[in-house]
């Protein structure tokens, strides 16, 4: 898929900033192949601690169907050591 059908088909929009990245915005220009029909976004530093995240990925089709997904989730710290 070309980066111009790509982003067009995909986006991924998070509830919190991320990778220099603001709230938002969309990051599928992140996301890089890494086989056929696999795509991964590496962030350059993990998220230590969000007490509650949404991530809302959209998919388009040849057709023009779009299939939208939304997770919420929550980063803690781990705790102290004894």
């Amino acid at each position: 898929m070309t980066s111009s059908r790509f982003s067009d088909a995909f986006a991924v929009v998070a509830g919190f900033p991320i990778d220099g990245m603001a709230a938002a915005e969309n990051l599928a220009s992140k996301f890089r192949s890494v086989t056929d029909g696999v795509w991964e976004l590496k962030l350059a530093a993990p998220i230590r601690q969000l007490p509650r995240g949404k991530l809302i990925v959209s998919v388009k089709d040849r057709q023009g169907n779009i299939s939208r997904l939304e997770r919420t989730f929550s980063v803690a710290a781990p705790a102290a050591k004894r």
